[in-house]
């Protein structure tokens, strides 16, 4: 799973924020640009165009990945336990804005997502390096920002009950990793299968009709 921006071809402007899945022969199984850019982000970056696909099927299982505040919408939920994923990529920024505890938030979505997914979710939090310090980080008050948001980091993985198996990883470059078992999935989805058994579609379908 890599991050990336993607630019509009033949154009100098308008980017995507995108997330690709690349299998083990490297090749590409899946590209899922933000379907809604965030505040800030709709500056430079246009509505994803890549559908609502964001998982894939794979010889593990399900992967599936989405972007920032995607990982808090319910229906990005569904769409992606439809393929039963075995793990989730959750990207993160490591800052939103002075006096919102970034970690904190992504720490309550991510847990909330694995325990409606009943998979794994990998936090994978970017980093604020010091080319990003010397950009943006000019004024003081900014820049003390940034460096208390880098010190806190915050990528974690999470179990399919929401518990919190390896992380919060500190601020800086660094390895995290946790061994897991595949079959901790199944009595969790025995409980709630959101895809299947534990869910009505056809009594919510009305709603998509407003």
């Amino acid at each position: 799973m890599v991050g990336l921006n993607e630019k509009r071809p033949r154009t100098t402007g308008t980017l995507f924020n995108t997330q690709i899945i690349v299998g083990r022969d490297g090749s590409l199984l899946n590209i899922h640009q933000k379907y809604v850019p965030t505040i800030g982000e709709r500056l430079v970056h246009a509505p994803g165009q890549t559908g609502y696909r964001a998982s894939v099927a794979t010889d593990i299982g399900g992967v599936s990945g989405l972007i920032c505040g995607e990982n808090s919408n319910p229906l990005a939920q569904y769409a992606v336990a439809l393929d039963y994923p075995v793990v989730h990529v959750a990207a993160w920024p490591q800052h939103f804005s002075p006096g919102y505890d970034m970690q904190e938030a992504l720490l309550i979505a991510s847990r909330g997502l694995a325990y409606s997914l009943k998979c794994f979710v990998v936090n994978a939090v970017a980093l604020v390096d010091e080319a990003a310090m010397a950009a943006y980080g000019q004024a003081l008050d900014t820049r003390a920002f940034l460096e208390a948001a880098r010190a806190k980091g915050g990528t974690s993985i999470i179990g399919p009950r929401g518990e919190i198996l390896a992380g919060p990883l500190p601020g800086g470059e660094g390895l995290l990793y946790a061994d897991v078992d595949p079959d901790d999935l199944i009595i969790p989805k025995q409980v709630h299968d959101f895809a299947g058994h534990y869910n009505r579609p056809e009594v919510f379908a009305e709603l998509f009709g407003k």
